[in-house]
């Protein structure tokens, strides 16, 4: 269950990552040349083929201009 919640949030960071880079007006290309990372895993993140690492989501979300903020609290 932990990794469906993990899963959802990721999509949810994927999700203001493209709009924020639809928003600055920045072609996959131009993004992923920001992020150093290759157009081809780009687009395979942003279109939910691929599982990012959540600093390769972090590395995304500054090249568009947007933050990660990672929560952490106690467990029951």
């Amino acid at each position: 269950m932990k990794k469906a919640s993990n899963d959802m949030k990721k999509a949810k960071a994927l999700e203001v990552i493209r709009s924020s880079r639809i928003a600055s007006g920045l072609s996959v290309n131009a993004a992923s040349v920001k992020s150093k990372l290759s157009q081809s895993n780009w687009c395979r993140i942003e279109n939910g083929l691929q599982n990012p690492t959540w600093d390769t989501l972090c590395n995304m979300a500054a090249a568009v201009g947007a933050v990660v903020t990672i929560k952490i609290e106690k467990g029951e």
